[in-house]
């Protein structure tokens, strides 16, 4: 029976989705043990998980042969607070089931060897959405969005442990990565005096990379161990391409735009003659933006303690840096003597801020078979803290487009050819708890585990004010090992 399930969790590791969240570091739990114990796991990482917590932790794994897999389901609620007007709501549901880890470990002596799959982001989101007469712009009438999204990201790769001593050891794992995404979506803005605007676009991301992990354990006494990890992800092949039609009712010819930016080659364009923002135009070419993914370090550091056979506890702090990518982008128009010149100097898709988090766990042996797993943690956000003056620049940037004249042309800001961000603005810091449930036996074991991951925070939806946003995440985690 576990046999069958770990090879069904291979088969479909490829074929499931779930939603991703860029706003936090902690994505996931991998592994019956460590998601258990709240993901404090590197000073333990003495299974196949440990390939991802802390690779030199294999070493101290008491079997010649080990294989995990785990798939779990997961529910997710993100309430936008009134960001419909009084009393209206905005909500973001998704409920999925998808495998989510896969690894064996073998022993040959001093060396312990292992592979892994892990299911890191995967999404299929289709939802159609309608504000109606939005609080937060008076001068709208109907915001409606159509959204489409497909993504496959996932790790995979090689890992290594040796053991120096019985109490000392080294680790590497070198894992691949691989993310695939296609987004397109279609925007109509209609405003009160019966004018609107009409946005179609589509965002095409291949990027192709490697996540060295570096780690050290050691046993400190018969009773403490203590163990770091160190990664990043390094990018190697970054294809992406863009495309964008912008219209409206107000515009009858077009001039020809250059669109411009300082890291990529020339993309081109076309936009309205008769108004010095740009009405409709059609934008395609290559971005660093739709090719390029945050490539932060991290570090965990963490502590096991086993005062007998039956308990353990382990704690884990996980820093994770920021990261950001200039935005050198502007737009020259000889014809009109415009010069477009961006407010936001960074991709915010690409900035994401530092975070220190902290997991507990603890492992407690009811009866020699009957396990019982209970953890703590946080997942502190990474994005920038939103502000009153983050929703009241986003207010007049999203709706007026304001520019200035001067004696050699206009200069304009913030220039609607690079408005087709989606994303919705947010600082929401999480708590999660963790209770899982284990039955092992000589040769195998069989886990269950419930996580709860919740938190208020505040939120810019669609590019209006801020409002509160609750963020709510049920998992049920079923996992298998087998052992020799």
């Amino acid at each position: 029976m576990i046999q069958a399930c770990i090879l069904l969790c291979f088969f479909l590791i490829l074929s499931f989705e779930l939603l991703a969240d860029d706003h936090h570091s902690i994505k996931g739990f991998y592994g019956e043990r460590a998601a258990g114990m709240g993901g404090a796991f590197a000073g333990i990482s003495d299974d196949p998980s440990g390939m991802f917590y802390n690779p030199a932790g294999l070493s101290f794994m008491q079997y010649d042969f080990l294989t995990t897999s785990s798939l779990y389901y997961k529910n997710t609620k993100e309430t936008y607070t009134e960001a419909d007007g009084i009393d209206k709501d905005y909500v973001r549901a998704s409920s999925v089931i998808s495998p989510n880890f896969i690894g064996s470990v073998k022993s040959y002596g001093k060396i312990k060897f292992g592979f892994s799959v892990i299911n890191n982001e995967n999404d299929k989101f289709d939802q159609e959405d309608e504000l109606s007469n939005p609080i937060n712009s008076p001068s709208v009438k109907l915001f409606r969005v159509n959204y489409n999204e497909t993504t496959l990201s996932y790790l995979f790769g090689p890992s290594i442990a040796y053991s120096i001593n019985d109490r000392f050891s080294i680790g590497l794992s070198l894992l691949g990565f691989y993310d695939n995404s296609k987004v397109s979506y279609k925007i109509l803005k209609g405003y009160k005096n019966s004018d609107y605007r009409n946005q179609s676009t589509d965002i095409f991301r291949d990027t192709r990379g490697v996540i060295p992990i570096v780690g050290i354990q050691k046993m400190i006494g018969d009773y403490l161990s203590w163990g770091t990890s160190i990664r990043k992800p390094f990018a190697v092949i970054k294809r992406g391409k863009t495309s964008s039609v912008y219209t409206n009712n107000q515009t009858t010819s077009t001039d020809l735009v250059s669109i411009t930016s300082g890291n990529e080659e020339r993309i081109g364009g076309n936009t309205g003659a008769n108004s010095v923002t740009p009405s409709n135009y059609n934008f395609t070419g290559k971005s660093p933006l739709s090719a390029s993914i945050p490539e932060p370090v991290e570090i965990r550091t963490g502590f096991g303690l086993f005062p007998s056979r039956y308990v353990a506890f382990s704690f884990d702090l996980i820093y994770t840096g920021s990261y950001k990518k200039p935005a050198n982008l502007y737009v020259i128009d000889p014809f009109q003597k415009m010069i477009g010149i961006p407010l936001e100097r960074e991709y915010k898709e690409l900035c994401t801020r530092e975070t220190l988090n902290y997991a507990f766990g603890f492992e407690y042996f009811i009866t020699e078979k009957l396990i019982i797993r209970l953890g703590h943690f946080t997942n502190q956000s990474n994005s920038k803290r939103l502000n009153a003056s983050n929703s009241l620049s986003h207010l007049i940037l999203y709706n007026t487009y304001p520019n200035m004249q001067t004696d050699s042309g206009n200069i304009l800001f913030n220039f609607p050819a690079f408005e087709h961000n989606l994303s919705i603005d947010e600082h929401i810091n999480l708590k999660g708890y963790s209770i899982g449930f284990g039955l092992d036996a000589p040769n195998s074991s069989l886990n269950i585990t419930y996580i709860l991951e919740q938190g208020r925070g505040t939120s810019l939806p669609f590019n209006t004010s801020i409002t509160e946003a609750l963020y709510k995440e049920s998992k049920f985690y079923l996992s298998a090992t087998l052992k020799e």
